[in-house]
């Protein structure tokens, strides 16, 4: 098993994701992973995608939905744990409070 690349900026060291390989097949309605497709085409050189909300309660399909439009545009996939509401069970609530609220 190989270790995740690990680079340092300003002295501070990250350890970077693999992207996801295993993906679930879209089970949802076309037209929105259409919808996702689109705010992520770029027409001319200068074009910028835009950056859609996945909004949902847990287990809607958010996650998978952005998946499948990666897939479909042939483009690696990387899950980051972004929320705000972290839980004491989480990897980084775990390692903040550890540390008196820093991350270690």
């Amino acid at each position: 098993m190989t270790l995740n690349p690990v680079i340092e900026i300003d002295g501070i060291e990250l350890h970077l994701a693999r992207p996801v390989e295993e993906i679930p097949p879209w089970i949802g309605q076309r037209e929105v992973l259409l919808q996702l497709l689109a705010a992520w085409s770029l027409f001319a050189d200068d074009d910028s995608a835009l950056n859609p909300r996945l909004l949902g309660k847990p287990g809607v399909g958010k996650t998978t939905l952005a998946c499948a439009a990666a897939r479909e545009l042939e483009r690696e996939i990387y899950i980051v744990q972004a929320t705000t509401d972290a839980r004491k069970t989480d990897p980084v609530s775990n390692c903040r409070n550890h540390d008196r609220g820093r991350l270690s």
